[in-house]
């Protein structure tokens, strides 16, 4: 299965959302600090102004960062927020899903699995 989670609902991302999500974050992201675990993140008002191509508006967006963002009040994104808002967006611009008051359950399996790759990867890198 090339998904997390696929279900009736459908709020999986397949690994070519993924790749395409990354891909933008990848474009529009700064990098900070030096060696072995430089900070890539986006800064939230070139996030929103990317967000804001989707068509939905500001209210519905500050719904789904409520849900997908880890620390709000940071001003930028990691890559697993970027990508789990960008996948949101999409489920709701183009699935015509519901915009959900918590994270999924299989984008909640998506970010934990995502999490214990970074700890895995630290850790051998210690």
């Amino acid at each position: 299965m090339d998904s997390y989670g696929a279900a009736e609902d459908d709020y999986s991302m397949s690994q070519n959302e993924f790749s395409m999500y990354q891909e933008t974050f990848a474009r529009n992201c700064v990098t900070e600090g030096r060696g072995r675990k430089p900070e890539q993140y986006v800064y939230v008002d070139q996030a929103v102004s990317l967000f804001e191509k989707s068509g939905l508006d500001r209210d519905t967006l500050g719904k789904l960062w409520d849900v997908v963002v880890k620390d709000p009040h940071s001003g930028k994104l990691d890559d697993e927020d970027f990508v789990l808002m960008t996948h949101l967006i999409v489920c709701v611009t183009r699935r015509g899903l519901e915009v959900p008051t918590q994270l999924p359950p299989q984008l909640s399996i998506w970010r934990k699995h995502v999490l214990v790759g970074h700890e895995q990867s630290q850790n051998e890198g210690e």
